[in-house]
């Protein structure tokens, strides 16, 4: 009984967001992706980085551009820096 009325809270609980996601059409860019990134100065330490996938394309692009432009500049620092 008890696996029952689980199964029908998750249920309830996950029907709004597909609700949500179905009406937005672009399921894809709207799902959470969480990463691991890497802490300067420290092989333990990390922090898990969570955002949807369409903000990580957006950072890749950026980074992709940042990348280009400074092998046409030949500049070898980031654009951050500057």
């Amino acid at each position: 009984m008890r696996i029952a009325g689980f199964t029908l809270f998750a249920i309830a609980l996950a029907a709004p967001a597909v609700a949500i996601a179905a009406e937005d059409g672009n399921e894809r860019n709207q799902r959470m992706v969480c990463r691991q990134t890497a802490t300067t100065g420290s092989i333990l330490r990390g922090q898990r980085v969570c955002r949807t996938q369409a903000e990580w394309d957006n950072i890749a692009e950026r980074d992709r551009e940042r990348r280009d432009q400074n092998r046409q500049t030949g500049n070898a620092t980031t654009a951050s820096r500057q």
